[in-house]
């Protein structure tokens, strides 16, 4: 029997899984014993904490087509001690809008102004990516510093399969583990706001089936945000490079995004070498 194609529903219930198994009932005052056969809370441990029907709860874990409130929204938010990203994530799924915007989406991070001052230096590495986080263009810096994106097979040319696929480019990053779960979690924001495209699910289960860690970590739904990322390379000729990483929406297109890799003074200095 075909398994059923995710979707809102079951995607919500599996996050909320997930969500249930990384509480500790201890640290909320549930006892634990000998008998307790889940690694986190139970379902009826979470009703009872959230203020909602155990038979209710279980069919939003079981990927029914319930419509959920907001108030059982935020409530489950509040067991589950989700973060700000979190909580977005569970909105999105949910099809719903946030009840109010979360006050980080509306303040200028002080890379992106960095990266303003620094533009005429013109060391760079930076690429365009649709929803889909595949690359559409790039620049001279972006090809010295991770490799002739022209060169792979469009199939290839994707920043999550890079990141889980090819070796040169995964060899780049001096803590892959670190940067590979940071921009998974990013990507799985990304799929919530896109969880009707056909494209997201074929793509998962393709990388599932080409990496172990992409589908270990993938059942984790781990979602996270795009705050205080700075990425250390390093790189075969160039050495220790070091960047802070912006994020940038195309205004004329939402569906691309431009990302920098603004670098520090030491880096700056390595890459205007590089091409002397």
């Amino acid at each position: 029997m075909k398994k059923a194609e995710p979707n809102r529903y079951t995607e919500m219930g599996e996050f909320l899984k997930a969500c249930r198994n990384k509480i500790k009932p201890e640290k909320i005052g549930f006892s634990v014993g000998a008998r307790r056969r889940t690694p986190g809370l139970r379902r009826e441990e979470v009703a009872q904490l959230a203020g909602i029907g155990l038979t209710w709860y279980t069919w939003l874990e079981q990927g029914r087509a319930i419509n959920v409130s907001d108030a059982v929204l935020d409530s489950l938010s509040r067991v589950f001690s989700l973060t700000d990203e979190e909580r977005s994530h569970l909105y999105a799924l949910a099809n719903k809008p946030l009840p109010q915007q979360i006050e980080a989406y509306q303040t200028v991070n002080d890379r992106v102004i960095n990266f303003l001052e620094k533009l005429d230096l013109l060391y760079c590495p930076a690429y365009i990516t649709d929803c889909h986080w595949n690359l559409v263009k790039w620049n001279k810096y972006a090809t010295i510093v991770f490799g002739d994106f022209s060169q792979l097979p469009s199939s290839e040319r994707n920043i999550i399969y890079m990141m889980f696929c090819n070796q040169d480019y995964m060899s780049l990053f001096e803590q892959w583990e670190l940067h590979a779960k940071e921009i998974l979690a990013r990507f799985h924001a990304t799929f919530a706001r896109h969880i009707d495209d056909p494209w997201f699910s074929g793509f998962i289960q393709d990388m599932k089936n080409k990496s172990e860690k992409f589908a270990a970590w993938w059942a984790l739904y781990d979602v996270n945000s795009m705050s205080d990322i700075v990425k250390n390379l390093m790189h075969p000729t160039l050495g220790k490079l070091t960047f802070d990483f912006v994020s940038l929406d195309i205004f004329d297109n939402q569906n691309l995004k431009l990302l920098v890799y603004n670098p520090d003074n030491k880096t700056s200095i390595s890459l205007g070498k590089s091409i002397l």
